[in-house]
């Protein structure tokens, strides 16, 4: 699983843009599981929630609906939650959210 901390990897230089320089595409070529992260809420100014619609934004046809949610899928089973009653409800909100 790869982490992604999109406005992080601009403000520390890794990237100058988010629209052509990311790898974005190179890891849903390769098949990789990823998620879109954020580094530091107080540092960036960031929500998890902004920052997956700004990459969709840049890159609308790799960030399709499904691939979001199958992307918060894949990270809530990479986790450490043990609850799976949690589990199950975190689950069943990804699968219904609205876009």
């Amino acid at each position: 699983m790869v982490e992604v901390c999109p406005t992080s990897n601009v403000w520390t230089g890794e990237m100058s843009c988010l629209h052509k320089d990311h790898p974005l595409e190179n890891f849903v070529g390769a098949g990789l599981k990823f998620s879109i992260c954020t580094d530091d809420l107080l540092i960036f100014d960031m929500t998890v929630s902004q920052e997956i619609h700004l990459m969709a934004k840049y890159h609308p046809e790799i960030l399709t609906r499904s691939k979001v949610q199958q992307m918060q899928l894949d990270a809530l089973n990479s986790s450490f939650l043990k609850d799976l009653n949690l589990k199950a409800k975190i689950e069943e909100k990804i699968a219904s959210y609205k876009f």
